[in-house]
């Protein structure tokens, strides 16, 4: 605990943390002093009980932090006349009472009192409270407030009361809340709002009654609230809407009455709400439409039972931009008259309703339709000028009807669709003018369909698509490419750049491929039968950048000509093959590849000349391929453990010797990636990784060697043992027949050395690592740096030095005989 005025010093101090202790109770004395604080966090305690008068002294406490501690209880003026106060945070503690008086004479405050047990407010809990920016009591257990729980001059800007035990609104104490803009009692057990629940409120903009028992609402009831723009009342039991249930709400703009039980909706029921802008009635029981406001923009009608077998009767819309209808019953009973006056309606949803007929009639009476969804209806076959004329139509989604065959002229009408989705039908025959009129389409899925053919022979069937950006062809049962597959001229410039031919039954890739495809940017041919490349198919495709040609039964691309990557290539996969050898020469003149993915194949080697790419950015993906385990892997596990962050790319990496099965290069010991001693010492690269190693040994002038060195591993190392080994000395423990040796410590990585010992040519300079235990770790080739011999080297430097200094003497002699 604080013992008394512990703080009684420290009048200038601003800020006190006492978070994340153990303190048990709070007083009058804890604080004694503290003239000047503004911030004080008292949170995740185990503060039971505060005193009264605790934070009187504190006159100029601008927060106060009790969140997650044990206080059971809101006492008498625990928050009293607290001028300056901005945030008091009671949340997350086991409170479940507020005492009279509890927060008095209180300013622009944010008081929380969410996530606790309050079942019961004393009257005058909140006393000469004016302007509560937010009173947040979410999250608690009350059930009803005293009358005069707030007096006259108390009220919230913000009142957030959602999970509560809330029955009837009018429980909630609104009489002298004035100045309250957002009201929320959303999941509660409320089931009425009766009359006179809203007092005149001028600044009351929000109300959120969504996610309760709502059954009734009294005639009129929001009538007096002149500044309404939102209002919730989703996911309740509402059953029926009568003709003055919203009353005259000329501010209001989005009403929200989804998730309820409404079948019963009287035609003027939103006829006074002359600013409403969005009206959601997704999932309910409708089986007709209402009279809907004339200033309406967007309405959802989603999953409900409207048949339109009743005409309806559209008033004249001007602002109407989207209509959801989807999940109903229309079924093929839209005639002209069911969407004549919608002039404005820009995106229509008809999905999942069962149309067997593409509604032609009330499309034509759509002017300004750009976005309309039939997907999962029932449509078998369209026939010419199937919706009619629509010219400012863009997107059209057909995906997952009964869709057989396209005649000629399907789409006649449309020469502004841009996106077309056929995706997930039967289509087996496409005419070869389907398509006509579709100057403007770019992309195109007719995926998921029993395509077998894209030409006749003499025409492509995407001849007419002159602005054919995506085409996406994907689990169909297309076996070959002809040259007319996709249309080429030297007249028509076409601009196909993305193509997907995945899933299909393609054995061979043919030449034929290279046919329109000159400006192809992305193509995936995975997950076809594809056992051969012929030659030079992908080096024409001069500009592409993505190729996936994973998940086939492809096993050689080593052929001359075959494998010849474009130069803009920055994304290749050959995953899922069965590759055992792999065209490293192609890939290594690819400067531009960024990924390069060859998992699950049968490669049983590493090709180390892949290194500079990789530490170059290129992301190389090798997993699942049956390597060795030996001692080619060493440069790439040395590369991946010197990475800040793991790549989970070689964390996966596995070799598949039989006694590391499952076990990743990172987390195997580099000793087991063993080659025989040749191999190894033909290429630094291969051999072990030394703990210590020299970066420069060089012989200076003055017969000195100067070296200097540094630790290569993260390993226990703690001096380092120099040593000179004579000729002759090669094995591991050959240190051991030194002849000269000394030991430096760790905080030194150079020095000079005057006293080697003379010895013979083929003598080596040698360094290790010691650990703190004192134990020498194993000398490697890469540790050791021949030395010249050095009693030669410094006798010749000695004689150099005395026939310097003869040469002065005689000088000298001359020139006094001279004089």
């Amino acid at each position: 605990d604080i013992t008394s005025r512990a703080f009684a010093r420290n009048a200038v101090l601003r800020s006190l943390s006492l978070s994340y202790n153990k303190l048990r109770k709070i007083d009058s004395s804890s604080f004694r002093g503290m003239r000047l604080i503004r911030r004080l966090y008292l949170s995740d305690n185990n503060i039971k009980e505060v005193g009264r008068g605790t934070f009187d002294n504190l006159a100029r406490i601008g927060t106060i932090d009790l969140a997650r501690n044990q206080i059971k209880k809101i006492d008498f003026q625990m928050f009293n006349r607290l001028q300056y106060v901005e945030l008091i945070d009671v949340s997350s503690n086991l409170v479940t009472e507020i005492k009279k008086h509890a927060f008095k004479e209180l300013y622009l405050v944010h008081i929380n009192l969410s996530y606790n047990a309050i079942a019961n407010i004393e009257p005058y809990a909140f006393e000469n409270c004016a302007n509560i920016t937010v009173l947040d009591m979410s999250h608690n257990k009350i059930a009803n407030f005293p009358k005069k729980a707030f007096d006259e001059i108390t009220y919230a800007t913000e009142f957030q009361l959602s999970y509560n035990f809330l029955t009837d609104l009018s429980q909630v104490p609104l009489a002298n809340m004035t100045g309250i803009k957002v009201l929320n009692v959303s999941h509660n057990e409320i089931a009425v709002i009766p009359r006179n629940t809203f007092p005149k409120l001028y600044e009351l903009h929000t109300i959120d009654v969504s996610y309760n028992n709502l059954s009734n609402i009294t005639v009129t009831v929001f009538q007096t609230l002149f500044s309404l723009r939102t209002l919730l009342l989703d996911h309740n039991s509402l059953e029926e809407l009568k003709s003055g249930t919203f009353g005259t709400l000329p501010t209001l703009l989005h009403l929200d009455l989804s998730h309820n039980r409404l079948n019963k909706v009287n035609r003027q029921a939103f006829n006074r709400l002359p600013s409403l802008r969005t009206m959601t009635l997704q999932h309910n029981n409708l089986e007709m439409l209402f009279d809907i406001p004339q200033s309406l923009s967007h309405i959802d009608v989603s999953h409900n039972f409207i048949t339109f077998e009743t005409p309806t009767k559209w008033p004249p819309m001007n602002a109407l931009l989207s209509l959801n209808l989807s999940h109903n019953l229309i079924g093929d009973n839209l005639v002209t008259e069911s969407l004549s006056p919608l002039l404005t309606l820009q995106s229509l949803d008809l999905s999942y309703n069962g149309i067997s007929l593409p509604p032609k009639d009330a499309l034509s009476s759509l002017p300004s339709l750009q976005h309309l969804n039939m997907e999962d209806n029932e449509i078998e076959i369209l026939e010419k000028q199937s919706f009619g004329t629509l010219p400012i139509m863009s997107e059209l989604n057909l995906a997952r009807n009964q869709i057989l065959t396209l005649k000629d002229d399907s789409f006649l009408g449309l020469k502004q669709l841009i996106i077309l989705n056929l995706s997930g039908n039967n289509i087996s025959v496409i005419s070869n003018s389907a398509f006509r009129d579709l100057v403007a389409l770019r992309t195109l899925d007719l995926s998921h369909n029993q395509i077998e053919s894209l030409d006749n022979k003499t025409n492509s069937i995407f001849e007419d698509l002159l602005s054919l950006e995506n085409l996406n062809l994907s689990d169909n049962k297309i076996s070959f490419l002809t040259r007319k597959s996709f249309p080429s001229s030297q007249w028509v410039p076409y601009h196909l750049k993305h193509l997907d031919l995945s899933f299909n039954v393609m054995p061979v890739l043919t030449y034929e491929l290279t046919f329109g495809t000159k400006k192809l940017t992305s193509l995936n041919i995975s997950y076809n039968m594809i056992t051969e490349i012929r030659k030079s198919v992908l080096g024409n495709l001069t500009s592409l950048e993505v190729l996936d040609l994973s998940h086939n039964l492809i096993d050689d691309l080593t052929a001359q000509n075959v494998f010849v990557l474009p130069t803009q290539l920055t994304y290749l996969s050959l995953a899922y093959n069965s590759l055992h050898a792999f065209p490293l020469n192609a890939v290594l003149k690819a400067h531009t590849l960024k990924h390069l993915d060859l998992r699950y194949n049968q490669l049983e080697q590493f090709y180390n000349e892949l290194l500079p790419m990789i530490r170059n950015g290129t992301h190389i993906y090798y997993s699942g391929n049956p390597i060795s385990c030996d001692c080619t892997l060493r440069p790439v596990r040395r590369w991946a453990l010197s990475l800040l962050t793991p790549d989970p790319a070689w964390a996966e990496f596995q070799c598949q010797d039989s006694e590391f099965t499952n076990t990743s290069i990172i987390n195997l010991p580099e000793k087991f990636l063993a080659c025989n001693n040749t191999e190894e010492d033909a290429n630094e690269e291969l051999q072990l990784t030394p703990d210590v190693k020299f970066r420069h040994v060089h012989i200076l002038k003055d017969g000195g060697v100067r070296s200097t060195w540094f630790v290569n591993m993260k390993t226990d190392v703690a001096d380092f043992r120099l040593v000179v080994l004579g000729n002759g000395s090669h094995t591991q423990d050959g240190w051991k027949e030194r002849i000269w040796e000394k030991i430096e410590p760790y905080n030194t990585r150079s020095d000079t050395f005057y006293t080697l010992p003379k010895h013979q040519e083929g003598a080596r300079l040698c360094i290790m690592g010691m650990s703190s235990e004192g134990n020498t770790n194993p000398l490697l080739p890469s540790q050791c740096q021949s030395l010249p011999c050095i009693s030669g080297s410094v006798s010749s430097s000695l004689q150099s030095q005395w026939l310097f200094v003869i040469s002065l003497i005689l000088l000298s002699l001359r020139f006094v005989l001279l004089c």
